[in-house]
């Protein structure tokens, strides 16, 4: 359920708890591959995709340099920005 790209004159929509709920319940349902379990690997993934609001490129591209521990901050270098 991916989130639709905004436009100037259009809501940006966001999940709510119980459609987080829904996807996560989802992934563990579907998430087998050959009878391997893989549902919560990609319950951590996509927690974080919905959480930081970063995108897949973007996380898999991080590296441990850009975790701030003392300040619990994530940076992301070289983001892209909406411009409305």
């Amino acid at each position: 359920m991916p989130k639709p790209r905004p436009t100037k004159n259009s809501k940006v929509h966001y999940l709510t708890e119980d459609m987080e709920k829904e996807l996560l319940a989802k992934l563990t349902e579907y998430g087998q591959i050959d009878g391997e379990q893989y549902g919560f690997i990609l319950q951590d993934v996509i927690k974080c995709l919905i959480d930081l609001g970063c995108r897949v490129n973007e996380l898999l591209n991080l590296e441990k340099r850009f975790v701030d521990f003392d300040n619990n901050q994530i940076n992301f270098n070289d983001r892209k920005t909406i411009k409305l």
